[in-house]
């Protein structure tokens, strides 16, 4: 009877003893992926994901420690199996279901525990963003979004404009040549992921536009004004008879001569190429001096 019961035992637990030995070997694994994670960016969140989710839509099954270490890497640095689900026992299966962390499915049914590579936000730059944040590329000048933890280039329906030009500490800016009222014009602007390009660096604008071929340029300032709030300084009108005008009139900048470009002020209703900035975004127009 004793060794009939230390038979039972022993098939009890050598089960207990293997769940033991693969959670340690799973708990040292997620210990080497952080320290990777610290050179490689290599993070894994834990996340519940229901059981019918995953039953067709596996794509890998590893059984050893090493060849788990490998497919996780592999996986997050290819961007494919988007995440992996392990039992007591193993072995892991990695499956291509796109969650982020923090993902629940328990209140929809059964669930397992699984762990993905992907985070709601993303890390560009060194600038943290939130998930459908969008921002412009500095660099590029593309149009860039933060989607479920990657950074994905925008695609417009109709071309991008082919002059976007980088200014040096400014930013990316481009010429719509097509003439229209100054609101038509900041309407054009905010529907290219942008506003009216608001001058910086004054002089850089002004070099900046000597090298185009445009008389009249609509730019982000009305009502003697910048667009963020900062008025027109004195050197950056024509003469010292602007603004000549009511005060609520919109800003161009204008070729005259051999002189560079500088401000006048004219009715909104005229029609001007404008200057639009990708990636930012003003409040409403300044109010006119009373």
């Amino acid at each position: 009877m004793r060794a009939a019961g230390a038979g039972v035992g022993g098939d009890i637990l050598l089960p207990r003893l293997l769940v033991v030995v693969w959670g340690v070997l799973l708990y040292h694994v997620l210990l080497m992926l952080v320290q990777v994670s610290d050179a490689t960016v290599l993070t894994w969140y834990k996340v519940k994901v229901s059981q019918t989710t995953l039953q067709s839509n596996e794509v890998l099954e590893v059984a050893a420690v090493n060849d788990l270490v490998s497919a996780m890497i592999g996986s997050q640095n290819q961007k494919t199996h988007q995440l992996f689900c392990c039992t007591d026992t193993g072995p892991c299966r990695f499956y291509d279901v796109i969650v982020v962390a923090g993902h629940d499915d328990s209140a929809n049914g059964p669930v397992e525990e699984c762990w993905t590579w992907r985070s709601s936000k993303c890390n560009y730059g060194g600038i943290e963003y939130e998930d459908g944040d969008i921002f412009v590329d500095n660099v590029s000048c593309h149009s860039l979004q933060c989607q479920i933890g990657e950074m994905v280039t925008l695609k417009r329906t109709e071309p991008s404009p082919a002059n976007v030009s980088l200014l040096v500490n400014e930013g990316c800016v481009f010429i719509e040549p097509t003439p229209m009222t100054f609101d038509d014009a900041r309407n054009f602007c905010k529907g290219e992921g942008g506003d009216m390009y608001v001058a910086g660096n004054f002089k850089s604008l002004q070099e900046y536009l000597g090298t185009l071929s445009y008389f009249d340029v609509w730019v982000g300032a009305r009502s003697r004004a910048w667009l963020d709030g900062r008025p027109v300084e004195i050197d950056e009108w024509f003469s010292e008879e602007e603004p000549n005008g009511p005060p609520n009139e919109c800003i161009c900048m204008k070729k005259y001569f051999d002189n560079p470009y500088l401000i006048f002020d004219h009715p909104c209703t005229y029609t001007y190429p404008v200057l639009c900035q990708k990636g930012v975004w003003y409040s409403a127009a300044p109010r006119a001096p009373k």
